[in-house]
């Protein structure tokens, strides 16, 4: 809530059934209703980078707010779709140990996964573009 309080601006909940439960954590706090947009399609990370992007494109950057083990996956996909991004890290939530290491233990496969991804989209735009 920090990051808002500091610039009101509108935010991108983004994330097939994850942007509505955050839009309403979000007004229960306090940020009016009227801020927050909806981007209820996204399935990835990616695809909640594009979206996003999409509905803003004339930002300067987008702040992408998402939970501690969520940072890495996130700066390298919006390193690989030229997206300038803040990372802003979230608190996990206290007094869940196993499910915040199961999180962790997710992203040990899910960065490597992902800088596969973009290396093999790289690899394959450049030899789209040899022929």
């Amino acid at each position: 809530m920090g990051v808002y309080r500091s610039a009101p601006r509108p935010i991108v909940v983004s994330g097939y059934g994850e942007a509505e439960p955050m839009a309403a954590w979000l007004v229960e706090r306090g940020v009016p209703a009227a801020d927050v947009v909806l981007e209820p399609l996204a399935r990835s990370t990616n695809e909640n980078l594009e979206h996003a992007w999409a509905m803003y494109p004339d930002a300067e950057r987008l702040t992408v707010v998402t939970s501690a083990f969520h940072v890495a996956r996130t700066r390298v996909w919006a390193w690989h779709l030229q997206i300038p991004v803040e990372v802003v890290s979230a608190p996990m939530p206290p007094g869940r140990p196993l499910k915040n290491l199961k999180q962790y233990a997710r992203e040990l496969i899910a960065v490597p996964h992902s800088l596969a991804r973009v290396l093999w989209r790289r690899v394959m735009r450049r030899v789209r573009a040899g022929r």
